[in-house]
């Protein structure tokens, strides 16, 4: 399943698997880690937390503070990530990112953008 975001950017499923055990531990302390998983297009439930929040204990859910998606093969930072408002720090390191949205302009917490090789 495939969408394409404003930009252009391909939004899908890749390793669900993965990716919801990441979002759900998550959950639990504001830290999302999905790095080294060979990533290529952004997940859906990345943005769209209802998709795997625990709905008997959605009020214990932390916001996400932390997006760790380093050492994938993501070609972008898609507007989306701007739903993710509590984004202190984004690690993008070790991507193939050449295009990077408007919507991280609109990530008013974030104090470090790491897109470094």
């Amino acid at each position: 399943m495939s969408t394409q975001s404003r930009e252009g950017a391909a939004v899908t499923r890749p390793t669900p698997a993965a990716v919801i055990a990441a979002l759900k531990r998550a959950q639990e302390h504001g830290s999302i880690k999905i790095s080294n998983l060979e990533l290529r297009e952004w997940p859906l439930e990345l943005f769209d937390p209802a998709l795997v929040m625990d709905k008997d204990k959605w009020w214990e859910a932390h916001p996400a503070v932390k997006l760790d998606v380093s050492g994938n093969q993501l070609p972008d930072l898609p507007d989306e990530i701007s739903g993710l408002q509590d984004l202190v720090t984004i690690l993008a390191q070790h991507n193939v990112i050449n295009y990077v949205s408007l919507g991280v302009s609109q990530l008013q917490c974030l104090q470090t953008l790491d897109l470094s090789q």
